[in-house]
């Protein structure tokens, strides 16, 4: 689910706090937005996704801007833990992200979001010298998109409504 602290204030990693799925969380039929297939457990590991999946993320620039994209042919990997509190997820996801999509986003971006001397024109002319092309996610025979991959935390948490 993707959700917004329902109270202001907790404290994120020492306490379990209450949260409310955000518009676009839910589909019409109440199920989460965002899903990996085929995501199997065992032995205090989890995996899953694959090609033909997609993870919209939202990467925050300031705090008035985020750059959003999204990850395709998502694999997610990923140590689960549980305590009193309820399960945690540490682990990774990654997948593509398309250069047309990356482009879209950058340009997207409002004035003054980013910081002091760079500008979408910037940082796409350093994104064409450093990055490299290297996923075909449409299977035409053509890389063009670029490996991407994420830590992350998953912490227990109370979905307590939605807005």
């Amino acid at each position: 689910f993707l959700g917004e602290l329902a109270t202001a204030g907790c404290q994120l990693n020492e306490s379990v706090c209450d949260y409310v799925v955000v518009e676009g969380g839910l589909t019409d039929t109440c199920e989460p937005s965002i899903t990996v297939q085929g995501v199997t457990v065992s032995e205090g590991a989890l995996s899953g996704g694959g090609p033909g999946t997609s993870f919209p993320i939202d990467i925050p620039l300031s705090a008035t801007a985020n750059l959003s994209v999204t990850l395709y042919d998502v694999q997610i990997e990923a140590t689960v833990s549980q305590d009193t509190n309820g399960i945690t997820l540490t682990g990774v996801i990654g997948g593509a992200v398309k250069k047309v999509d990356l482009v879209a986003a950058l340009e997207s971006l409002p004035e003054g979001s980013l910081p002091a001397g760079l500008t979408p024109a910037v940082i796409l002319s350093l994104l064409d010298t450093l990055l490299v092309l290297d996923v075909d996610t449409n299977g035409d025979g053509t890389n063009e998109s670029i490996s991407a991959g994420f830590p992350f935390e998953a912490i227990p948490g109370n979905l307590v409504g939605a807005l």
